[in-house]
């Protein structure tokens, strides 16, 4: 039953960060994307592989990796539209230099720590007056509705640290996507 549900997580938490990618891939509209939280979520993606890599937990290294590939996509995307690579070089060598260094331990509380503020200053941008139109709403709302998931899978595993940034992590995912959501209404 564990093993199920981690592994649907580990479907699921590529498919959450999907919709971002596939909306800047195409309409190459970075407004109101924060890039500090793109670069965050790719480096958290990274020390999360690490760290489920390290514990030999199949299912959550499957949703570590794919969101990692999403992010890391969505990041050299921004760099592209943005015609700046100082974020994602920057996040490449925060990876290189951190990852092979640092105990399983350490790797964890990182991972938890970074989960928990990688999605704030995305957050900050959707309470401020800038426009969220190049912001996926539905990325946010799967994002949500996966760290619920998440919850629970830390509780059935007791990796307690799975659950420690989901409880932060829902709510303010919840909360970007209602004021994308709401943006977008409001330029139709």
């Amino acid at each position: 039953m564990t093993a199920l549900l981690g592994w649907a997580l580990a479907i699921a938490s590529t498919l959450t960060v999907l919709p971002q990618t596939i909306k800047l891939l195409r309409s190459r509209n970075s407004e109101g994307v924060s890039t500090i939280t793109v670069a965050l979520a790719t480096i958290t993606m990274a020390i999360w592989s690490t760290y489920t890599y390290q514990l030999r937990d199949w299912p959550a290294l499957g949703s570590s990796l794919g969101p990692l590939f999403a992010w890391g996509t969505s990041l050299i995307l921004l760099s592209v539209i943005n015609k700046s690579w100082k974020v994602i070089f920057a996040s490449l060598i925060t990876c290189l230099l951190l990852l092979p260094i640092l105990p399983t331990v350490v790797l964890g509380i990182c991972a938890a720590i970074g989960s928990t503020l990688w999605a704030l200053p995305q957050l900050k941008v959707a309470l401020s007056k800038v426009p969220l139109t190049g912001v996926s709403s539905l990325a946010y709302i799967f994002i949500a509705i996966e760290n619920l998931g998440c919850i629970a899978y830390g509780l059935l595993t007791g990796h307690l640290m799975y659950i420690v940034a989901p409880v932060v992590q829902a709510p303010v995912a919840f909360l970007i996507a209602i004021k994308a959501r709401k943006d977008k209404s409001t330029v139709k």
